[in-house]
């Protein structure tokens, strides 16, 4: 699991009330359960980061993620 991932996930618990922690540190900032607005914001930036590494990671198996199989009747 990446680092975005991870922090993602302690970010989504952090959200739902689930954390056992009372504070994250995300890109030198320490951000609290009680800070929603500032989770929010670093929950969406850490969501397209997640996005493309999972693009990447694809791509890299040589699928492509954007491949769509379209049928005609």
């Amino acid at each position: 699991m990446s680092f975005a991932a991870d922090m993602l996930q302690k970010v989504e618990a952090m959200l739902l009330g689930k954390s056992d922690v009372e504070f994250i540190d995300y890109g030198g900032m320490k951000i609290g359960k009680s800070d929603i607005p500032k989770l929010l914001e670093v929950r969406d930036k850490l969501k397209k980061e997640v996005a493309q590494e999972e693009r990447a990671e694809a791509i890299a198996n040589g699928l492509n993620p954007k491949n769509k199989i379209l049928v005609r009747f």
